[in-house]
């Protein structure tokens, strides 16, 4: 069986089909050192995050291509929310790990001019829920786009092949729904861990 890219329009040839991104809309589609490419232009404290359908993952790192644009210092945050509940958050700055980004200066810093590839590490032994990507520089020349976002992997919702995911745009406020699914299984997730707090208190205690 073949595996393919777990992401649904991975470097925004459609928009922002199959995608999510914060309620300012800030957001948009550009046209930068990728081209022909198109990419997701990202200014600070903004995001993007798209829900994986529960994907069962066969490599070991998400990759995606960044372009600094007029930014001048790095500072992103990836979160990565799994299916059984486990979320990791990981950061980018100058020589931050657990990013990867290349290429980078003798001083394991990024190349500002360069259009750098980002490598991040996720746990293949769990199914991957949602992940979400933040520019945490809110510098007025903060902004940055990300494209070619890739991770080997097979989705619930994938063609009837069983292979790669289908492709074409998700029906109307998609993106709305998988956002409210990945909070209610979080939310659902603390409501049992506070009922079996709750029945661990109240069970009587053992005598000797």
């Amino acid at each position: 069986m073949s595996n393919g890219n777990i992401f649904l329009n991975s470097s925004f040839e459609d928009g922002f089909a199959g995608w999510s991104t914060d309620r300012l809309a800030r957001v948009v589609t550009t046209g930068t050192r990728f081209a022909p490419l198109p990419a997701a232009k990202l200014p600070g404290s903004a995001s993007i995050s798209q829900y994986c359908d529960d994907a069962q993952l066969f490599s070991s790192h998400l990759r995606f291509g960044l372009d600094p644009m007029s930014s001048d210092r790095l500072g992103l945050q990836l979160r990565v929310d799994y299916t059984d509940g486990h979320q990791t958050a990981a950061f980018v700055g100058f020589g931050v790990g657990p990013f990867a980004v290349y290429p980078e200066d003798e001083d394991h810093r990024y190349r500002a001019d360069e259009v750098l590839v980002l490598t991040v590490a996720v746990d293949q032994e769990r199914l991957l829920r949602s992940f979400t990507l933040t520019n945490m520089n809110d510098q007025a020349n903060g902004a940055i786009a990300v494209t070619g976002f890739y991770l080997v992997g097979q989705r619930a919702d994938a063609d009837g092949d069983g292979e790669t995911p289908a492709r074409g745009v998700p029906k109307a406020r998609a993106g709305t729904r998988e956002t409210w699914r990945t909070r209610m299984y979080a939310l659902e997730r603390k409501l049992d861990i506070l009922i079996a707090r709750t029945e661990a208190r109240d069970k009587p205690k053992k005598s000797y």
